[in-house]
């Protein structure tokens, strides 16, 4: 008898330099790339905020949260920003959105098909996994990227403009 796995839709995020993984779950809208706000003074990996259906949703960097020196370059490429449901639901944050460097592409990943690869990227990387196509992708650690945000976003609210 045929061995089941288990399989998940995930979506992978064209970043610069390994791309990142997501479960499609949590996406809530992939669209095109707009100014966003910036901030200043708050960590490197927060970006900014950008408007999306009439809510103010932080912009995170996910390069810059898996530890990589560089941000995203993304003059002259095909911009995306993937909106991402927050694990928590805290009402504090119920979405934040990334910045891809190019769309981003679906596809399916078994459990057998991944391959452990050791530690992601710090400081909220989960981990390196190897898809089935043979590329190797990051998983960012979620929940701590996002209790990380929710303490920034109550210290910036708490500081003022």
């Amino acid at each position: 008898m045929a061995e089941v796995t288990e399989a998940i839709r995930v979506l992978v995020l064209p970043l610069d330099g390994p791309a990142a993984l997501v479960p499609t779950a949590l996406v809530a809208e992939v669209t095109a790339y707009g100014t966003p706000e910036l901030l200043r003074g708050g960590p490197d990996w927060l970006t900014g905020f950008i408007h999306w259906r009439g809510q103010r949703v932080p912009l995170l960097s996910l390069e810059r949260a898996l530890g990589r020196r560089r941000a995203l370059d993304c003059v002259g490429r095909q911009r995306s920003l993937v909106v991402l449901y927050a694990l928590a639901r805290e009402p504090d944050l119920p979405y934040y959105a990334v910045a891809t460097a190019a769309p981003p592409h679906p596809t399916m990943a078994h459990e057998a098909q991944l391959s452990h690869r050791g530690r992601g990227g710090e400081p909220y990387g989960w981990g390196r996994v190897e898809l089935d196509e043979g590329e190797v992708v990051e998983i960012p650690d979620l929940e701590g990227l996002e209790g990380a945000l929710v303490e920034v976003l109550r210290t910036l609210e708490a500081t003022g403009p």
